[in-house]
């Protein structure tokens, strides 16, 4: 009787092991095995989601399956809280063992965004506010007060037009869009400041605000950047002639929301503080973000003699030393084109 009972509980034991060896060969076949997707698949972590309530998602969304299993295999990894918050992104295939990892690495979706050279804030704003996946926190926020609600301070720093270094930016979901105008007014600081330790000294740019003033005049001006030193050599040589710029994109930018794409004399006569056909010297504000190369420009004008310059056309522009020849260049460039 005795000898039953030990057989059959040793059989019971093996029974035992051999589940548990089963259940063992099961787990680690199932946490490597891969999930055929037939698209990306975008999941997102909430902050404060908690890992059971993850797994369930990750089960919903086709990424696991046995979502008992996936909260076991972070038993067992240490990793129940760490997951991070965030998109992640999943394509191809997949395993309980990497989405894991990929979870708790924070490999999350990396966006990008594009703040395009000569853009007012007003354009940086609306850009901005299209990325879904941005929190757009500036809505109330106008260029007058965008660098007092990022904190910044200074006589030159009460108006936000032209302190947003044009680019690329890289962002995640959760990020903001002040967070995206921060990283890119420290990017025009520090280019502003390397650019003015740089320049050649002009008596008539006394500020590194003044510097950053001529650059938007280039910026709008040409794209072209082997004509932008031409440019700035002609606006510098006004200045200091005690020359009114002239200077059309001042006179747009004053305009705002009334300018239709059709400059006309009418607004050429018009006084307000950014009309530099009515003014002298440089307007009060930037009126664009200006490039790397618009801000080397102004610091480092041509050379020469032109004090005038018309557009012909094609994207390229002719420079001319007298006014006699600077209006025979309008009517051939552009007097000529309305014939």
């Amino acid at each position: 009787m005795a000898r039953r009972f030990v057989i059959a509980n040793t059989l019971g034991v093996l029974a035992a092991v051999g589940l548990v060896l089963g259940a063992v060969v099961y787990f680690n076949g199932w946490k490597t095995s891969e999930l055929e997707l037939d698209r990306e698949v975008l999941f997102v972590v909430q902050p404060g989601d908690s890992f059971q309530h993850v797994a369930a998602e990750l089960e919903d969304s086709g990424l696991i399956n046995r979502r008992r299993l996936f909260r076991i295999l972070g038993l067992l990894n240490g990793d129940l809280a760490s997951i991070q918050a965030g998109e992640y992104s999943f394509a191809q295939t997949t395993n309980p063992v990497s989405v894991l990892e990929k979870l708790t690495s924070g490999d999350v979706v990396k966006r990008q965004i594009r703040l395009p050279e000569g853009g007012t804030f007003r354009q940086f704003k609306e850009i901005l506010q299209s990325e879904s996946k941005l929190a757009f926190d500036i809505d109330s926020i106008t260029v007058k007060d965008i660098l007092e609600f990022l904190g910044e301070s200074g006589e030159h720093k009460r108006f936000g037009e032209g302190w947003f270094f044009p680019d690329t930016y890289v962002f995640q979901m959760g990020d903001s869009a002040s967070d995206v105008l921060r990283i890119a007014h420290d990017r025009m600081v520090e280019s502003l400041d390397g650019t003015w330790k740089s320049r050649t000294p002009c008596e008539d740019i006394s500020s590194e605000y003044d510097l950053l003033i001529l650059a938007s005049l280039v910026e709008k001006e040409t794209s072209r950047k082997d004509e932008k030193p031409l440019v700035s050599g002609v606006f510098t040589r006004r200045l200091a002639k005690e020359m009114k710029l002239q200077a059309d994109p001042t006179v747009i930018y004053g305009l705002g929301a009334e300018f239709d794409g059709d400059l006309k004399r009418e607004h050429l006569r018009r006084p307000n503080e950014y009309n530099t056909y009515v003014n002298l010297g440089l307007p009060p504000t930037p009126i664009a973000a200006p490039s790397s190369e618009s801000l080397h420009a102004a610091a480092h004008p041509a050379p020469g003699d032109a004090l005038f310059f018309v557009g012909r056309g094609d994207g390229t522009t002719h420079f001319s030393s007298t006014l006699k020849e600077h209006n025979e260049a309008v009517e051939r460039y552009q007097l000529g084109e309305r014939d």
